[in-house]
């Protein structure tokens, strides 16, 4: 008869602080272009608009790469 392993190993990744920061930066970036492309719309302004909410998202984007990236990496 086989014994059975009953234990779970839970692995805990300690990040360092500039991870924390450049995090908070990359927040602060989406939430800056958020209120711009915002305040286009309401003003009407299109080109304006436009170039914010491009800017958006393709921070967005990036950024959710980026995290992909990382945790594949560290798999």
């Amino acid at each position: 008869m086989k014994k059975e392993n009953k234990y779970i190993n839970i692995k805990i990744r300690k990040r360092p602080w500039y991870n924390w920061l450049l995090w908070i930066i990359w927040l602060a970036w989406l939430i800056f272009w958020a209120e711009i492309f915002i305040g286009s719309r309401k003003e009407l302004e299109v080109r304006a608009y436009y170039i914010s909410i491009t800017i958006f998202i393709l921070s967005l984007i990036i950024g959710f790469l980026i995290w992909l990236w990382n945790t594949k990496k560290h798999k």
